[in-house]
């Protein structure tokens, strides 16, 4: 989850290999931080499948705006 989900992010959008890396690197950041506080707000949640449900909803935005190639 945490491998694939933030590169495939960054590949969707990024322009070039150096930008497909900071954006896997603030995606897998925003996922992590994002899930441990959805699942601190939601007490039956637990962290981990937070962690990816929240990875899977930037894919899912990243899908939508992604730059056409």
């Amino acid at each position: 989850g945490l491998l694939i989900i933030p590169a495939l992010s960054g590949y969707l959008i990024a322009r070039n290999y150096k930008d497909q890396l900071i954006y896997s690197f603030i995606f897998s950041f925003l996922s992590i931080f994002g899930g441990i506080f959805l699942s601190a707000f939601v007490r039956f949640l637990p962290s981990g499948p937070a962690i990816i449900l929240t990875g899977c909803l930037i894919l899912a935005l990243c899908f939508i705006f992604r730059k056409r190639r």
